[in-house]
């Protein structure tokens, strides 16, 4: 599923159905080549992962990071589907602009 953001052009959110869950994964943003950013920027979502609920953030092999989840089939119901869609929308439209200053903005 894509949907448009403030922050930046779009948003991908993609869906996989296991036997038992369904997970979902958001490409948020790609790691940044200096060492101390990435570890800066590790941090802050951790951090931000304290607040969240139905999502976390997570980092790949590469240091890109993502949002991703998973969830029993037993709860999937159409609320439960349109809460974690809400979820995401709302955490790339409140902190993607932060994060990309913290990863690739002017030093100070």
């Amino acid at each position: 599923m894509r949907f448009g953001c403030d922050g930046r052009d779009a948003a991908t959110i993609y869906f996989d159905l296991h036997q038992r869950t369904l997970r979902h994964e958001l490409y948020f943003l790609p790691a940044p080549e200096d060492q101390a950013r990435k570890a800066e920027l590790a941090i802050w979502v951790l951090q931000r992962n304290h607040d969240l609920y139905g999502t976390r953030f997570s980092m790949g092999p590469e240091g890109d990071i993502y949002l991703t989840g998973r969830l029993a089939l037993e709860h999937l119901t159409v609320g439960e589907l349109d809460r974690i869609i809400g979820v995401l929308y709302e955490v790339v439209e409140r902190w993607f602009g932060a994060a990309v200053k913290i990863a690739y903005g002017p030093r100070t």
